[in-house]
């Protein structure tokens, strides 16, 4: 693929990060990627996301998912990406301020063994280093109401569930931001 021929990670901290374009919401979503280096301590913002299914497999749609492809676009070339993620990034770039972004299945090679498992050993960096993390649980429905109550409980007690979210500044921004 184009892409990582032509942003390559030549250091052993260097990430993708990529810009979200403006667009309307019948238009392909458009992005561009550059290389960065965490030691040069960069701007970005971190999206955690469910890779899976977003339809629990008793639904009758639940066969139908995986027949169904999305698609972005890069420097003319088309990605597929799954559903939530295309989800996300339909929703975030309605909004200027969500970018650059680091995405792992898009800004790291899931094709490329040896460049997966070092990006996957620089994760709890790049997170903990995002200056934002946004948490995408997908679009909203009936229950998003109460999962927003039960992450405000969760903070309010002092109790934050994922460990490692605990050295993130970013994490805790978006729970202070949600409790407000």
């Amino acid at each position: 693929m184009a892409l990582y021929k032509d942003y390559p990670l030549q250091n052993p901290d260097s990430i993708r990060v990529l810009t979200l374009h403006p667009g309307d919401s019948d238009a392909v979503i458009e992005i561009s990627v550059v290389t960065v280096r965490l030691s040069a301590k960069p701007n970005f913002i971190a999206l955690s996301y469910t890779w899976g299914n977003p339809v629990d497999e008793r639904h009758p749609s639940y066969r139908e998912y995986d027949l169904v492809e999305y698609h972005i676009s890069c420097a003319r070339e088309l990605l597929t990406v799954q559903q939530n993620l295309y989800e996300a990034l339909w929703q975030l770039r309605e909004k200027q301020e969500y970018s650059p972004l680091w995405i792992d299945a898009i800004c790291i090679d899931q094709k490329n063994e040896e460049e997966l498992n070092h990006q996957l050993s620089l994760m709890p960096y790049i997170y903990c280093d995002a200056s934002w993390m946004i948490i995408w649980l997908g679009k909203d429905n009936a229950t998003t109401h109460e999962a927003v109550q039960c992450l405000d409980g969760l903070q309010r007690e002092g109790a934050l569930v994922i460990q490692s979210m605990m050295c993130c500044k970013a994490a805790t921004q978006f729970l202070d931001s949600i409790s407000h």
